[in-house]
């Protein structure tokens, strides 16, 4: 996991997604994560928040879990 790959000893799952899109902001006291179905949309609110509500926010990941078509 990307907490252990950067020496974390105490990780655990924040959050679950798939079929949409999710930014994870760190601010100087608080993690803030949004999903949304685009990308720029989710880091943005993740980064409004963060804003709002806390110092030093620094976007540290951001991916998508899209749908896929099995036959």
């Amino acid at each position: 996991s990307m907490c252990r790959k950067n020496g974390g000893k105490q990780c655990a799952i924040a959050v679950s997604y798939f079929n949409q899109c999710i930014g994870y902001v760190a601010g100087a006291n608080w993690p803030f994560i949004r999903t949304d179905s685009s990308i720029e949309a989710a880091e943005s609110k993740s980064l409004e928040r963060c804003q709002r509500q806390d110092t030093d926010c620094k976007a540290v990941y951001s991916s998508c879990s899209l749908q896929e078509r099995i036959q």
